[in-house]
């Protein structure tokens, strides 16, 4: 191969890789600020802001990095933020896609990146043993705790970071010094970590245990017993809705737990439900996805797609979208289920699909990176 061909290739390679190659520098400057601050809630059940989104998926930017996304996407600084198998948190400009660095873990990160104005936050060790805390102007630690195998996905609201221990115990900590404001046992380990609303905050257990803890001060609520595993998130409207891992679907009481009401369904769920005015929407393994009423769980539409899903539905202003197994991704009206658009994928989806209200984000098994719009 001629040598000037071949340079002029090395070249423009290098000039591609290089924004994931070189070090997440947060300029100095304005913060930008989004709207839709997935931290602060649930990375599935925050999507309740009007949009002008018009259901199309239509191609806007596409990346790739050779990596496995490990941890849902989340959304900071103006930045679409993957976490990797490769220990690494790739950084990409939400409206071009244009790659603007990576921040490199000493282990791997599952939480995904959570970030609050200029700081960073996530959970990394082979059994997620340490809480970090950067801060993205200069990429230095403000702060680091050990605490031993922490799981699922930390939330974060004003100045309190809330997380979960495969130990059976709930954490508060303060989010700018790192200091534990208080600690309860919750009797078995959240997969999926806590949820809040209105002082709350919500751990369903894998042994079908719900807890309530006031935010404040960690004291108990209440503590239930469910009938079966429950591996998601709560998401929390007029009730607290849970899915359980033997197909049951729970809506109870946010001040006592006591049950509202209850349905059983014939496939697993391992997806979080997500609240939007008086439907609360799930999927399930046997590629439904569902629309109940959130008063009484009378089912009021389903669609059927054909595959398992596994990645949580989200609302985006008129429009619900999900991803399934069968690698397509799905954009249904929300009133009635109907299809209003879908996209065919080369790998699978396995995390909740992000927007910003205009636009929205997916990564698939590959590391493929995409953002759809109208």
């Amino acid at each position: 191969m001629n040598r000037n061909i071949l340079f002029i290739i090395l070249l423009l390679s290098s000039l591609l890789m290089g924004g994931c190659a070189r070090k997440f520098i947060l300029p100095r400057g304005e913060i930008p600020v989004s709207k839709w601050n997935y931290p602060r809630r649930n990375v599935q059940s925050v999507a309740q802001i009007e949009s002008a989104y018009k259901g199309g998926l239509n191609l806007i930017w596409e990346k790739h990095i050779s990596d496995m996304p490990i941890a849902p996407l989340t959304m900071g600084v103006g930045n679409l933020i993957l976490c990797g198998a490769e220990s690494k948190a790739y950084f990409f400009d939400s409206k071009t896609g244009h790659p603007s660095g990576r921040i490199k873990s000493d282990k791997i990160t599952e939480s995904g990146l959570l970030i609050i104005d200029t700081l960073a936050y996530y959970n990394c060790g082979i059994n997620k043993s340490a809480m970090n805390c950067i801060n993205l102007h200069s990429g230095h630690s403000i702060w680091r705790l050990l605490l031993k195998d922490m799981i699922g996905t930390p939330i974060i609201i004003e100045n309190r970071l809330f997380i979960a221990a495969d130990t059976g115990t709930g954490y508060c900590i303060d989010r700018l010094t790192g200091k534990i404001l208080w600690s309860r046992w919750i009797k078995s380990k959240s997969p999926a970590g806590p949820s809040y609303d209105e002082g709350m905050v919500y751990y369903p257990s894998d042994n079908g245990t719900v807890s309530c803890l006031d935010a404040k001060m960690g004291e108990m609520k209440f503590q239930i017993e469910l009938n079966e595993p429950l591996m998601s998130k709560a998401a929390v409207g007029d009730y607290i809705y849970l899915s359980g891992a033997n197909g049951g679907f729970f809506a109870l009481d946010k001040m006592t737990g006591k049950p509202r009401w209850a349905k059983e369904f014939p496939w697993p769920i391992w997806t979080s439900p997500t609240v939007d005015g008086k439907s609360v929407f799930i999927g399930d393994n046997g590629g439904y996805l569902r629309a109940l009423d959130v008063d009484s769980g009378k089912i009021l539409w389903e669609f059927k797609s054909d595959g398992v899903i596994v990645s949580s539905p989200i609302v985006v202003g008129e429009f619900l979208l999900f991803a399934s197994l069968d690698r397509n991704i799905y954009c249904l009206d929300k009133k009635n289920g109907l299809l209003v658009s879908k996209r065919q994928l080369k790998h699978e989806v396995r995390f909740p699909i992000v927007s910003d209200g205009y636009m929205i984000f997916f990564a698939e098994q590959d590391g493929t990176i995409q953002c759809l719009g109208d």
